[in-house]
């Protein structure tokens, strides 16, 4: 609206509220995945905290073998808290549960949509009757919080996403934290540019990603590497050449389709045992997991 004064304080304002909120409550949130998943995602925690509320969150999802503990607020934070503080395994090992509470129970049970209770579908094939302790009746087959994940999962998961500074997909990131129970991943967009897409899969230690940047745009990556991997662009399709040109993880690159080979790349490291499968490469139905090591390896 063009008013700096009254911006200025109302970011004053809400650095105070914060800074009382997190005083207040702090060992509260802690206690909670609902808790530390908004002091991070919503800056109530300040960030030099950060990174040691994330670690309270990714030690309440191992303790609970990556059983979902949030509810309509907390549920669209949890992932992405743990994606922002380094603790992709263990936001794996909440996506790849298939136990209820979690997303994959509800695909074995045959859903197409993601559900307003994670049991709205009982494990005998019955519907749950919806109510509540409260005397209210809660079942939807169609709804909106939970499949808030669906939003981690592009930019995570697959790693497409619009670079907030620059809106529109003008600028996409590029920026997909592989694991290595899901095997590979894709997501594309219409933009007004035109078609944007990534995909990406395993091969051995490598990661081999697939970036389609339409004209007019750019892509901005952020790849998951340690100090070993190198990371490679070649031109070409399916069967086009293994080496390449030598960029930085956080190249920026030019309309057009690109491959990309991360030598020797960072997986997030989870263990799913189980049979079947859940999508492509996924973990096996009825499986269970456990974090193979504290961060991504």
């Amino acid at each position: 609206m063009g008013d700096v004064a009254l911006a200025v304080a109302a970011d004053l304002l809400a650095e105070e509220v914060a800074a009382r909120t997190w005083a207040r409550w702090r060992e509260h949130a802690l206690g909670t995945q609902t808790g530390c998943a908004l002091a991070i995602e919503l800056g109530v925690a300040p960030e030099a905290e950060h990174a040691v509320v994330g670690d309270r969150l990714a030690a309440l999802v191992r303790s609970s073998d990556g059983r979902i503990a949030t509810g309509f607020l907390g549920t669209p934070h949890v992932l992405p808290a743990l994606t922002r503080t380094g603790h992709d395994a263990e936001a794996y090992l909440m996506l790849l549960r298939d136990e209820p509470p979690s997303w994959l129970y509800q695909v074995r049970q045959g859903a197409t949509t993601v559900w307003e209770r994670w049991d709205a579908i009982r494990a005998d094939g019955s519907i749950h009757d919806g109510r509540m302790a409260q005397g209210d009746v809660m079942l939807s087959f169609n709804h909106y919080a939970y499949s808030a994940v669906i939003d981690w999962a592009c930019r995570h998961v697959a790693g497409l996403a619009p670079d907030p500074t620059d809106p529109g997909y003008r600028t996409l990131v590029v920026a997909p934290r592989p694991a290595r129970a899901l095997g590979r991943a894709r997501a594309s967009v219409l933009t007004s540019f035109g078609r944007a897409a990534v995909a990406w899969w395993a091969d051995g230690e490598d990661l081999l990603l697939d970036v389609e940047v339409p004209f007019y745009a750019r892509a901005r990556l952020d790849l998951a590497v340690s100090a070993r991997s190198r990371v490679e662009v070649v031109s070409g399709g399916e069967d086009g050449p293994v080496h390449g040109r030598v960029i930085r993880a956080d190249a920026v690159l030019p309309a057009g389709a690109h491959r990309i080979v991360v030598r020797r790349a960072r997986f997030a490291d989870v263990s799913v045992g189980g049979g079947g499968s859940a999508g492509a490469g996924g973990a096996g139905a009825g499986a269970r997991g456990r974090v193979v090591s504290g961060a991504a390896s």
